[in-house]
């Protein structure tokens, strides 16, 4: 048996580099595919901050309100806060418009009812 001709060889590398080609093209996906996830997990983390930062400077009574709140879907009236809370209705009538008055909330009219929902702008609200 004689040694492979060039040619033979030069093939064989090649085929090789074809191969590692197409692994590299492989790690390159799942590099960008992990780079768009820190990314994402990166807005995540600074929303997450930003959300417990926020509602940690919020006193604990007008938080539960706050939190209450938003597990409704983000606007309620009062009756509908209070069901959740416990607390008595206008317990529940002060704590939503003390958070109304301090920016995190907005307050209108429908109807009958007021609804309270929580401020679009919550970032620019202004925390002591």
């Amino acid at each position: 048996m004689g040694k492979p001709s060039y040619h033979a060889m030069f093939s064989q590398i090649m085929g090789e580099l074809g191969k590692i080609n197409a692994k590299m093209g492989k790690v390159m996906e799942i590099h960008d595919y992990l780079m768009r996830e820190k990314k994402q997990n990166a807005c995540a983390i600074k929303e997450f901050s930003f959300a417990f930062e926020f509602l940690m400077r919020i006193p604990k009574h007008l938080r539960k309100t706050l939190v209450t709140l938003s597990d409704l879907g983000g606007f309620a009236t009062t009756s509908q806060v209070q069901k959740k809370t416990g607390m008595s209705r206008a317990l529940e009538s002060w704590h939503l418009n003390e958070l109304t008055r301090l920016g995190y909330l907005v307050k209108r009219q429908e109807g009958t009812q007021v609804v309270f929902s929580v401020s679009s702008n919550l970032r620019e609200v202004k925390m002591n």
